[in-house]
């Protein structure tokens, strides 16, 4: 572990290979798989189009509740191991990549979008195996030294990567191919992204956020930066644009339930 923890000081993250049994991992993914079905009928859509809105389930969710306690004791004890001081999970994440929602995470720390529970590390197990082909992690080595950036706004229309299209990360970036039971742990101000899922299968994974007892956030971690529309806003601004273009177009008034919105924009569309 002495190495393990050396490598994850210098380069901000590294992986703990075969923490958990390859074969033991074949239930829980059959488990979750019943209950995005389950999640699908309650909410009467298809697989398809529930994964196609959702890959992200945050503890405590149907897909987490199940699963996370099978993991807690060896998550705490790895955590312990590797940073040699007691610490404290703050959130439980399970993540896919699908058939269904492929594209990439672009480049960003995970520290900038946390500032109000700044976390310090995460342990990702990858509960099957992932290939280059199927989403996996990539990291800046050593980029967890730099300063904290504001958070990026994936969503935003024009939004590029520049991260990832510089030279810099082109020329330096780690790709991590994991086997099934296999545990990255990084630190939470770390650069990285997740590559785009090209082989259709399915990629889950267990993430838990950690900190030890004695760990102080930093206190530069920059506001985020509004835009126009995007992650923190659409919401917000889709109802408005919704509301707005029924009075005006339609002399519709509706109430603020976006479902109904959406419905009354269907109908009055569908007159002839």
């Amino acid at each position: 572990m002495k190495k393990i923890r050396k490598e994850f000081l210098d380069n901000g993250f590294c992986v703990l290979k075969n923490i958990f049994p390859a074969q033991s991992l074949e239930k829980v993914r059959n488990d979750i798989h019943t209950t995005i079905d389950l999640c699908a009928n309650e909410l009467n859509c298809s697989r398809a189009d529930y994964l196609k809105n959702v890959s992200r389930w945050v503890d405590p969710s149907p897909l987490t509740r199940d699963i996370y306690p099978l993991f807690s004791d060896y998550f705490k004890s790895i955590a312990v191991a590797l940073i040699g001081h007691e610490v404290q999970m703050t959130k439980v994440n399970l993540i896919s990549k699908s058939p269904y929602a492929t594209n990439p995470i672009p480049c960003h720390q995970d520290i900038a979008y946390s500032g109000n529970n700044a976390y310090q590390f995460s342990l990702w197990l990858a509960l099957q195996d992932v290939s280059l082909e199927d989403g996996n992690l990539e990291f800046l080595p050593g980029s967890q030294l730099e300063p904290i950036a504001p958070a990026i706004d994936f969503w935003q229309p024009n939004f590029k990567d520049e991260m990832h299209s510089s030279s810099r990360w082109q020329q330096n970036y780690a790709a991590l191919p994991v086997k099934a039971g296999d545990i990255i742990a990084f630190e939470s101000r770390v650069w990285h992204r997740s590559a785009a899922n090209k082989s259709n299968c399915y990629r889950f994974a267990l993430v838990s956020r950690w900190s030890s007892l004695d760990y102080v956030p930093p206190i530069n971690i920059p506001e985020k930066q509004d835009v126009e529309f995007g992650m923190w806003n659409c919401g917000e601004l889709t109802t408005q644009l919704l509301r707005r273009g029924l009075f005006y177009c339609f002399n519709t008034n509706v109430g603020d339930d976006l479902e109904e919105m959406i419905v009354a924009w269907q109908e009055n569309l569908s007159k002839k």
